[in-house]
């Protein structure tokens, strides 16, 4: 017999162990792989040792930090539906409600309200106080597992949460948008993809799946596809599968965003992987956050205004850049070491300007005040940018993730050979006329170097 759910929690020691018999006590298996204590496509669950959920406050608290769980569900680019549940349980008590409840929270789109960017265990004050001061938190029934009764009643109403019919997943659906299609995408192609494509792109029956009323079940167990102008195709699709994929996900009807999408979404070429494979690879979700940094510092559609300029001088194979929306590519400046990597960025961002550069060693006279002139006859960056530069009405964005290596090892370290004429560099040797000492055999170091001194009085 399991006997008493308090008998097995009362002496646990820490958090984790609370976690441990908890999920001893129900027969389930926890998983770790995510921040977050335990989920299940029913129930989000967190873990306390003996913080008191009676104390509004502290309740209040860690709420909040559910919700940024919930948020991360909901607008992030993972395949995971939100939870219709969330479970809050420490050696003593419990929480067990709804997640639609706090849907007006989490729901920040805008994110003027909440600081989502804050580490979920000290979650925003704004969020935790107008959590604290929510009607529904103020009367949520706190369990108290010493009580018989209450510690039965948990169980009834934690069983029924968890035994939810596949069919209560759609009750709040995740949302596609133009930052986390990507992801989306290629859950979608995996499930999907072997069944539409032919003369067509994958690509194509996603945009057409994903927008509002320009797809539909056709005779139980085929899918018609709206393509535009008048096109459309049937394909047969597992049909179990395809309801469930549309019980998690939203479809789009922000013809902005379709637009969005659809201008991104030309990006993923036949070469796709080749994103992945670089020296210094960004991750996607780093650049990401970075244009959102941008948006919420200098504005919306920053792009729009004719004074702003941006520059990647260490694109590699552009995986910053890929966030941008397209619109944004005509002021932007990409360039990189390789050659190779150059022409790829040509042809995903075709509308920017993009070349191959050396920056730690192209044009550097223009930066020595030991030159008899500071602006030689021929310089190597493209005459737009060098005319950009020489505009003092405009304002630039440095987006950039510089390689982190230290000069003079860094061609054994990679081994590379591409990578080995950057052992020492004509930034450097101006930074050692400096006296910089050993700051000047750091990479990174030397690319701050000369931003500096070619954008310090921008």
């Amino acid at each position: 017999m399991k006997g008493r759910l308090i008998d097995h929690l009362k002496d646990c020691e820490t958090e984790e162990e609370v976690k441990s018999e908890f999920a001893k006590y129900f027969n389930f298996k926890i998983k770790t792989k995510q921040r977050y204590d335990h989920y299940s496509k029913q129930i989000l669950y967190e873990f306390k040792y003996d913080q008191s959920l009676v104390s509004r406050p502290i309740r209040a608290k860690i709420i909040a930090q559910t919700l940024y769980y919930i948020r991360e569900l909901k607008f992030g680019g993972g395949t995971k539906p939100i939870p219709p549940s969330i479970c809050i349980v420490n050696k003593k008590e419990a929480l067990i409600f709804e997640t639609k409840k706090y849907k007006d929270f989490y729901n920040d789109t805008r994110r003027n309200k909440y600081d989502w960017d804050r580490a979920p265990s000290v979650p925003c004050p704004n969020l935790v106080k107008d959590v604290m001061e929510y009607p529904f938190t103020i009367n949520l029934h706190v369990y108290n597992f010493e009580l018989e009764e209450e510690e039965k009643n948990f169980i009834k109403k934690y069983s029924e949460a968890r035994e939810a019919q596949s069919r209560l997943l759609d009750y709040d659906r995740k949302i596609i948008t133009e930052d986390n299609f990507l992801e989306i995408y290629d859950y979608w192609k995996n499930l999907f993809g072997k069944y539409v494509e032919n003369s067509r792109k994958a690509t194509e029956y996603f945009i057409a799946d994903v927008e509002k009323d320009k797809s539909s079940i056709f005779k139980g167990n085929e899918v018609v596809f709206d393509l535009g102008e008048g096109n459309a195709k049937i394909k047969p699709i597992p049909i179990d599968d395809y309801n469930y994929f549309w019980s998690v996900y939203d479809k789009v009807d922000d013809l902005k965003v379709i637009y969005g999408i659809r201008q991104k979404i030309d990006r993923i070429s036949e070469d796709y992987e080749r994103r992945f494979t670089g020296e210094f690879y960004t991750p996607i979700a780093f650049a990401r956050k970075g244009s959102e940094y941008i948006e919420r510092t200098i504005g919306a559609e920053w792009w729009k205004k004719n004074d702003w300029r941006f520059w990647d001088m260490a694109a590699g194979t552009g995986n910053l850049e890929f966030t941008l929306p397209t619109s944004t590519l005509e002021k932007c400046y990409i360039s990189t070491l390789l050659e190779d990597d150059a022409k790829y960025c040509k042809r995903i961002f075709p509308s920017a300007t993009v070349f191959q550069y050396d920056y730690l060693n192209d044009d550097i006279p223009t930066l020595d005040p030991a030159q008899d002139s500071i602006e030689p006859i021929n310089v190597k960056m493209p005459k737009k940018l060098y005319e950009d530069l020489l505009n003092p009405n405009l304002k630039w964005i440095i987006f950039i993730n510089p390689p982190f290596a230290t000069s003079n090892t860094v061609g054994m370290e990679t081994g590379k050979t591409s990578k080995d004429t950057v052992s020492m560099t004509k930034i450097r040797e101006l930074m050692e006329k400096e006296k910089m000492g050993e700051t000047s055999r750091e990479l990174f170091a030397q690319f701050i170097y000369r931003i500096h001194k070619e954008f310090g009085g921008k």
